[in-house]
């Protein structure tokens, strides 16, 4: 298995995966123009989507997938809660997730991951091969109990590292937009994250790429620094950022 940020950040988030047989996409929040010039850097085509999976309906995640899907007839898959939330007719593209069941694509086996968000429905991804596990953990306002123990045991992980507290408090943003990221059902600070790394086993991670990294509330440099605290190998961090695909990252 292998898997690519397409960019992530405020502006837009996409993630693919993919084994020999099987390719799926996570979240579209580009256009149909950049999700196919982005397609293309990682050499594949709308054509080789067999799904494209929906977290939730905020439009950094949602905007550019019917489109996409329309163009190339790829099944969508989201959570009723979701599909009541966007302002779309109805189209035979539509897979509902109902209770969160796990389902299968190709020969990926797919557990939805139900999260703390401001969203209708909101829902993160755990996708497993034969051999390995990758999981997408990102817009969550808090870590709990139940995501620590669905997420123990992953090779791949994309998480989110949304903001340093302090950079946050002292930035340009509105107080209200301030209360709502560092709410519990806003996004992930470089603290939780380093907490979330003392509560799971980490020694099996072969690649971590944080994500939804905000342009204005944190740093890559300032992620490092709160993850001094943890006992996690620094050299599986890559950063994946708003304007630059990540390139693949393989897991074995």
């Amino acid at each position: 298995m292998k898997f690519a940020s397409l960019g992530s950040g405020s502006n837009g988030n996409s993630t693919v995966v993919k084994t020999e047989s099987t390719c799926i996409m996570i979240d579209c929040g580009f256009s149909l123009k950049q999700s196919i010039s982005r397609l293309k850097y990682l050499d594949l085509k709308g054509d080789d989507l067999d799904a494209i999976l929906v977290t939730h309906e905020h439009s950094d995640h949602w905007i550019g997938v019917m489109p996409l899907a329309v163009k190339y007839r790829i099944p969508v898959f989201l959570t009723v809660g979701s599909r009541r939330a966007i302002k779309y007719d109805s189209t035979n593209l539509f897979r509902m997730i109902e209770n969160y069941d796990k389902f299968t694509i190709g020969d990926l086996s797919i557990s939805p991951v139900p999260i703390p968000h401001d969203a209708a429905e909101p829902i993160q991804f755990i996708v497993k091969s034969k051999t390995v596990c990758f999981g997408v953990l990102t817009d969550l306002g808090h870590v709990t109990k139940y995501l620590i123990e669905r997420y123990k045991l992953c090779d791949g992980l994309l998480l989110e590292a949304n903001y340093d507290k302090n950079m946050l408090s002292s930035g340009p943003y509105p107080l209200s937009l301030k209360r709502r990221i560092d709410s519990k059902w806003g996004h992930l600070g470089n603290d939780q994250v380093a907490e979330f790394f003392n509560t799971i086993n980490h020694q099996r991670i072969q690649h971590l790429l944080f994500g939804h990294i905000s342009e204005k509330n944190n740093s890559p440099d300032k992620i490092k620094e709160s993850i001094k605290k943890t006992s996690i190998d620094t050299n599986i961090i890559q950063f994946a950022c708003q304007d630059k695909i990540s390139g693949w990252l393989h897991l074995h």
